[in-house]
């Protein structure tokens, strides 16, 4: 599993692909985003959001 993340490291991964990686439901995620624990979402235009 490290050795997927590492590959991961240097780009940006829609909340989908994130909830797969860390086995978490969407709730959870959302919730850790709105703590701090994960980083929010960013635009990098109007139809993309990584």
């Amino acid at each position: 599993m490290w050795q997927y993340i590492i590959d991961l490291n240097n780009k940006l991964l829609t909340t989908k692909q994130v909830i797969q990686i860390v086995a978490l439901s969407k709730n959870i995620v959302y919730r850790c985003m709105k703590t701090g624990l994960f980083p929010r979402p960013l635009s990098l235009s109007e139809n993309i959001i990584r």
